[in-house]
């Protein structure tokens, strides 16, 4: 291997890194090809910085990249490394981690307290490496899907006729004042990343929330991704609650025909209603953090 030299992403033409991703990701664990007009609105929505991401290059030829956003969240300055690609031939060569390290040179020069991360679970190559570079899993998040039309009968049963509960439409930014909001949450979990995302409170009969959730619509796809679904731990009957906010959705989004998570945090509650409901498992990742300050 010849000496690796970085640039920065802002120095990269968009055709040259639309390239090297899809190349770099021909092989993934699920599909990730993309083009200019989808590759320039993620780096919009998610805060993804073309001066704080980097691109490996051996000679002039790119190998790799790390995209990197950086925002604060709880009086904290959160860095996030939102995909990092090394091109098939150039792997098992220590790139990745020479790419991890001009990044933490990076989230240093801009004061960042923590690095997050997610990857697939079965990624087992890179969660090794990640581990190796000091990060540490610290929740497992969890994709499913459910097709309406292939839903088992429980669905049908999935009734707020007879609940005292009552549910009401909110702006999304006002979930944070709630005491049971996740605010810490992964990177596209947040609501900085969902500018189209919408928002349902349950409050009981003493007009206490007891539970919420928050989801997106993807008309095009007649499908909606539930992002948070979260119960107040004071709540005993958990799976009610849930139960409740999920039969709400459906009934407010209709007709879609699917229903999918995303990176939900583990909840053994929820991972059962889940189950019961008929939604399938699909994919699993790890959520890491790395203290820096």
């Amino acid at each position: 291997m010849n000496m690796i030299r970085f640039e920065f992403l802002s120095n990269c033409s968009l055709k040259e890194m639309v390239d090297l991703m899809n190349h770099a990701f021909q092989d993934y664990f699920t599909e990730m090809k993309t083009d200019v007009s989808s590759y320039v609105k993620r780096l919009a929505k998610e805060d993804l910085s073309p001066d704080l991401s980097i691109v490996a290059y051996d000679k002039e030829k790119p190998v790799g990249f790390i995209l990197n956003g950086i925002r604060e969240i709880n009086n904290q300055k959160i860095a996030w490394n939102g995909g990092t690609g090394v091109i098939p031939d150039y792997r098992g060569q220590g790139i990745g981690r020479l790419m991890m390290e001009k990044c933490f040179e990076i989230y240093h020069q801009q004061q960042v307290e923590v690095a997050t991360l997610e990857a697939i679970d079965r990624n087992l190559t890179a969660i090794h490496l990640y581990s190796k570079m000091g990060y540490q899993i610290i929740d497992h998040l969890k994709f499913y899907s459910l097709d309406l039309k292939k839903a088992k009968s429980k669905l049908s049963s999935l009734t707020t006729e007879h609940t005292p509960n009552t549910v009401q439409s909110i702006f999304k930014r006002d979930l944070v004042h709630l005491p049971f909001f996740r605010r810490w949450a992964p990177w596209q979990n947040q609501l900085a990343s969902l500018p189209d995302a919408e928002a349902i409170i349950l409050s009981n009969e003493k007009n206490e929330t007891i539970g919420y959730a928050l989801f997106q619509v993807i008309t095009s796809l007649q499908t909606v991704n539930f992002f948070h679904l979260e119960v107040t731990p004071k709540e005993k009957n958990r799976k009610d609650i849930f139960i409740e906010l999920i039969s709400h959705v459906i009934n407010k989004t209709k007709p879609a025909q699917s229903y999918r998570t995303f990176n939900l945090h583990a909840d053994i509650d929820l991972d059962e209603l889940l189950r019961e409901i008929g939604f399938d498992y699909q994919l699993g990742q790890v959520w890491m953090t790395k203290t820096l300050s």
